[in-house]
């Protein structure tokens, strides 16, 4: 598992949330 900062992995789950919200 690659060492990815805090930043970067908020970054991705927020994005991830973003699609969740928009899918019905």
């Amino acid at each position: 598992m690659k060492a990815k900062t805090n930043f970067e992995f908020l970054g991705w789950a927020w994005e991830t949330q973003n699609l969740t919200v928009r899918m019905p």
